[in-house]
């Protein structure tokens, strides 16, 4: 149970008036045209730009460019993204971390979920990093100028990776398809350059 939870984490993700939604909705299709090299950029100079506000910040920004790691962001206007539905899921996932405060796994909702009840963005995007240093989860509005928290996991690529490959081979064994294969949806980024583009 711990292990599906530990590696599902990477993948777990505005103002109500009218008017500011459909600001919004404006501001998220011209994202929806970037490559995944500029969404890659700009994540990574906001988090550069704040990192001395958010400890693990630093932790990606003095690595990226030296190793290998992957790269997705879910930037749709969904139920998903809203503030409301993520703070109901990272607040639930909190207690989890709670109850093996002996050996955490997961680091920064501390900062996170108060910032996450402060913001006034209704519609949150979510970036994720996974290394072999670890995982990072990050927060911000869909311009990539407001950091709302980021999250660190020890669960690093290596191990996503032969979990998956381990689910993959159980279920082809079966005679079946994984419904969503890893590898064919990753986005390789080494050394800060897109290397291969996922399906997804």
């Amino acid at each position: 149970m711990n292990h599906n939870l530990n590696y599902l984490f990477v993948y777990c993700t505005f103002i109500s008036a009218a008017n500011s939604l459909n600001a919004q909705y404006v501001n998220v299709s011209c994202y929806f045209t970037m490559t995944s090299q500029e969404l890659f950029d700009k994540t990574i100079d906001l988090l550069r730009n704040k990192r001395h506000d958010f400890s693990f910040s630093s932790k990606l920004v003095d690595n990226y460019e030296t190793n290998e790691l992957t790269f997705h962001c879910f930037d749709e206007l969904s139920i998903g993204t809203t503030k409301s539905h993520l703070l109901k899921v990272y607040e639930a996932r909190t207690n989890f971390e709670n109850e093996r405060k002996d050996n955490p796994h997961v680091f920064g909702y501390d900062t996170l979920l108060p910032n996450f009840r402060q913001t006034h963005l209704e519609y949150i995007c979510i970036s994720t990093f996974t290394t072999n240093i670890g995982s990072f989860i990050i927060f911000s509005d869909f311009d990539r100028q407001d950091l709302i928290g980021v999250l660190f996991s020890k669960t690093t690529l290596s191990q996503i990776r032969e979990r998956m490959n381990e689910h993959k081979r159980l279920v082809e064994l079966t005679g079946e398809k994984v419904f969503y294969d890893y590898a064919e949806n990753e986005n390789v980024f080494i050394n800060g350059q897109l290397q291969s583009q996922g399906n997804s």
